[in-house]
């Protein structure tokens, strides 16, 4: 399977298809489950953008996050392989698995609400009260230390970043 950037111009850091590529090969010797990677090309000469290849994973992929066509036990199953993939994504030793190196652990939680607040602010069609709202309380209500700890994997959780078995709830 080929990924690559989209054209056009991108949020920074918004389709980082050499970091997909770097993470997922580390990841492969570990509880992650994750494609096999088989090459990255960052020559844009190629196809026009940076991209990756990667085993194809055949299963189900769900834009929309209520899982629509489950039951409820399927998607309660669906919840928990979910819930249960991101503890090992967080539990990876970082070091371990070579990406000590990589990103930058410190004032993590800050500096996402600062990208946030600029991507937010990148695409914002019109003021909404509520957003304004939240944008001036997280950085004042972030807990004490916490940007001191340190670093781990994350991973988003949007429903469309998952792909989950063809028919159980495995991811």
């Amino acid at each position: 399977m080929l990924r690559r950037k989209p054209p056009g111009v991108l949020l920074t850091s918004a389709h980082a298809v050499d970091r997909e590529y770097r993470v997922m090969a580390a990841l492969a010797a570990t509880d992650v489950p994750v494609p096999r990677m088989h090459a990255l090309c960052e020559d844009a000469g190629v196809i026009g953008s940076t991209f990756i290849v990667m085993a194809h994973v055949e299963g189900r992929v769900f834009a929309d996050p209520s899982l629509p066509g489950l039951s409820a036990d399927e998607r309660d199953a669906v919840y928990l392989a979910l819930a249960r993939t991101l503890a090992a994504i967080h539990g990876v030793d970082v070091a371990g698995v070579g990406l000590s190196e990589y990103g930058r652990p410190q004032r993590y939680l800050s500096r996402q609400i600062e990208r946030w607040t600029r991507q937010y602010r990148a695409s914002q069609t019109e003021v909404l009260e509520a957003m304004e709202k939240l944008i001036e309380w997280l950085p004042a209500h972030l807990p004490a230390g916490l940007d001191d700890e340190p670093g781990t994997l994350v991973h988003g959780m949007r429903s469309a970043n998952h792909i989950l078995a063809p028919t159980t709830a495995v991811c």
